[in-house]
């Protein structure tokens, strides 16, 4: 008797040619976004610096409730001994990156000053060209290092270097490349610390343009200069903002010394519990054998309803081709 054909089979075998070419295909493009991208410049981040906003804010805090004859030894084990000199090296360690990174941006964009046939690859990478990814980048690189300078030259000032601060500031707002609002801070800054003169608006901007202790910084300075002020013509509304911030920062930099302790913590902590685990696993495998919990249905194997092809499938076809590919170019 003749077996009857198999009418999937043709399907079969288009299907899988289709695969093949797109794995070649999403082979080349993945293999030219790497060798772009490492030539690209390397783009730093604030990101890097949350831990340090977090010390930078809890430091502040000043242990209310706490036995003043214990807080200096609890607070310099939490935040170290100095930590707005550590903030400021960590700053600077980030600022350096940011440099570097724009350097090597800047050669790379005079290296592809030449308009060159863009690649697929270059095309599919965001549905942008190389050249304006590396402009992108160093316009990020750019706002970046302004921003870190503000804040460098706002730790410069807390301590007690004005004159380096103002260095820093007048660098930012002389600078071509700096945004308006960078520009505005650092001038807002500069008037605040040199001149020692407050106009109206000063408090509201530098809520708007700074964060966290750096803002706590900035206004405190600014209620600092107009309660002088308002001493001399009688006016005790801005020594009352000044309290109200300095009580504010207390009770948020008591919340960022929490989370600090917690971050600081907890991966050590799930480092200690998972080691421990794995030893009380291993030493129950030994001890107990069949009855160890590792042993539980290890003789039932685990039932894939599809194969190897439908990953293949999934991964190919519908991750790298149309979120890696399509979508950029169509959205491009």
């Amino acid at each position: 008797m003749t077996p009857e054909p198999d009418s999937t089979r043709p399907w079969l075998s288009i299907k899988r040619l289709v695969l093949i070419v797109l794995t070649a295909l999403v082979g080349l493009v993945v293999v030219q976004s790497l060798l772009s991208s490492w030539k690209e410049p390397q783009v730093a981040s604030r990101l890097q610096l949350y831990q340090t906003d977090l010390l930078l804010e809890g430091s502040a805090w000043q242990g209310e409730g706490l036995p003043s004859d214990q807080w200096p030894k609890l607070r310099e084990g939490l935040v170290g001994k100095d930590p707005i000199a550590t903030a400021q090296k960590q700053y600077e360690e980030v600022r350096q990156q940011a440099a570097e990174g724009l350097d090597e941006g800047r050669s790379l964009q005079a290296e592809t000053a030449v308009p060159l046939s863009n690649s697929l690859a270059d095309e599919a990478n965001a549905g942008k060209p190389l050249s304006r990814r590396v402009q992108t980048a160093l316009t990020q690189q750019e706002l970046l290092i302004d921003r870190l300078d503000i804040r460098l030259g706002l730790m410069e000032a807390y301590q007690g270097k004005p004159e380096a601060a103002i260095r820093r500031w007048q660098q930012v707002r002389d600078r071509e490349t700096a945004a308006a609002s960078a520009m505005r801070t650092a001038d807002t800054l500069i008037r605040l610390w040199q001149d020692q003169q407050a106009a109206p608006g000063d408090d509201v901007w530098l809520q708007e343009s700074l964060d966290g202790w750096f803002e706590y910084r900035a206004l405190e300075k600014v209620y600092e200069i107009q309660a002088q002020t308002g001493d001399r013509s009688g006016d005790s509304s801005s020594a009352d903002r000044l309290a109200q911030l300095q009580a504010q920062e207390q009770v948020t930099a008591e919340n960022k010394l929490v989370k600090l302790v917690l971050l600081s913590t907890v991966p050590a902590l799930g480092a200690v519990i998972g080691l421990g685990l794995l030893i009380w696993l291993g030493a129950q495998r030994v001890l107990r054998g069949s009855q160890s919990v590792l042993q539980h249905n290890a003789g039932r194997g685990w039932e894939v309803p599809w194969t190897a092809e439908t990953i293949w499938q999934v991964l190919i076809a519908g991750f790298f081709f149309v979120g890696q590919i399509l979508l950029p170019l169509v959205l491009g």
